[in-house]
């Protein structure tokens, strides 16, 4: 365990470990800088408490317990982290149980990747494919996108209407069965 903590001290990668209640044994200082935390302020301190959005709190510190108890552990999720500024973060994480010199469960070890700009580039493209779609079904002309083997990949509203076609018929016309 001390070479894995090692190894990841080196890489942008923020890591932990919790005891079995929760907390905050073990961390990189990448982890601690990412937060805005000194390992003075975080190490001793409750996971849940202090880095955990207050909505999801209490399920999540229950989540823990229950995997600590059934020693069934969600090895990759996605979760937000508050910083010390209270800013959100989300980030993408690996876990795994660590182990005392008798087998017993000791706590867990996540290390984490930043997926903060990932989630919210997601969300700006879902808005503009949005926009889009209402700005192409609202458009008064005919649109249509086709393959390279003349499979419509999609047509707009206006299309369907003039043309009387449903979504159904699209899935198996090719633009050779309508134009002549």
């Amino acid at each position: 365990m001390e070479h894995f903590r090692s190894f990841l001290e080196k890489v942008n990668l923020v890591y932990y470990s919790l005891d079995t209640q929760g907390t905050i044994v073990h961390s990189n200082d990448y982890f601690l800088s990412y937060l805005g935390y000194s390992r003075e302020e975080l190490i001793g301190q409750n996971y849940h408490d202090l880095l955990v959005p207050g909505h999801e709190r209490e399920k999540r510190r229950q989540d823990y317990f229950k995997s600590i108890r059934t020693k069934q552990l969600n090895t990759y999720y996605e979760r937000d982290l508050l910083t010390k500024s209270g800013q959100l973060k989300t980030l993408r994480w690996d876990c795994m149980f660590e182990y005392g010199p008798d087998g017993e469960i000791i706590g867990v070890t996540s290390v984490g990747k930043d997926m903060t700009d990932k989630r919210i580039a997601m969300e700006a493209l879902k808005d503009n494919k949005i926009r889009l779609q209402d700005l192409f079904d609202n458009a008064h002309d005919l649109i249509q996108n086709i393959s390279a083997d003349n499979k419509f990949i999609f047509v707009n509203k206006a299309w369907k209407d003039r043309l009387g076609y449903d979504d159904t018929d699209i899935e198996t016309l090719s633009l050779n069965d309508i134009v002549h």
